[in-house]
């Protein structure tokens, strides 16, 4: 999973927007796949494709403070937005 959104929500407990990761690409919509380099602090220790079709709002306290955590960079929030524009408009 990862985090594509924190922004607070008015009148609500704090949430988070997350996009679904796979070690899978058989799928009959196109997956993309997430370089490690596009992840930071945090090793992907498999190929993992993004599912733009796997968009969730949860609240912050769903997501486990004991798994390792990264930070996309710039370039992976770039390749995530463009994999679900991809869903949208094909």
């Amino acid at each position: 999973m990862i985090v594509i959104s924190d922004v607070d929500r008015p009148y609500v407990e704090q949430e988070a927007t997350i996009v679904c990761l796979s070690t899978q690409n058989d799928y009959s919509h196109n997956v993309t796949q997430l370089p490690h380099e596009y992840v930071d602090d945090v090793e992907l220790r498999k190929t993992s494709y993004v599912m733009p079709w796997a968009i969730y709002t949860i609240p912050l306290s769903a997501i486990r403070d004991t798994l390792p955590s990264g930070e996309l960079t710039c370039d992976g929030l770039e390749l995530i937005a463009d994999a679900i524009d991809g869903m949208i408009r094909p």
